[in-house]
């Protein structure tokens, strides 16, 4: 089991509060729902304690989340794990 947190998120798919958020299958389902997103209209980022059900909006030519933030939407850091020593 690992524990990893966002320490870096860029706007306009995040806003600060997912910073130090730890990654978990409530976090992820909220990403896989901006990911989805297929229609992007003037509008602000979701807050990390923003609904999956909710619908988002995104500035007008932003391209949907990446998953696996390959252009930089996010950045993480593992803090535990098997390897970690305690």
């Amino acid at each position: 089991r690992f524990t990893i947190i966002f320490s870096c998120v860029k706007s306009p798919w995040f806003d600060a509060s997912w910073i130090g958020r730890q990654i978990d299958d409530a976090s992820v389902n909220v990403m896989q729902d901006m990911a989805n997103i297929s229609i992007v209209v003037e509008g602000v980022a979701p807050s990390s304690e923003t609904s999956i059900d909710k619908k988002y909006s995104y500035p007008v030519g932003t391209k949907p989340l990446d998953l696996g933030g390959e252009r930089g939407e996010y950045h993480t850091m593992c803090l535990d794990g098997p390897l970690y020593l305690r």
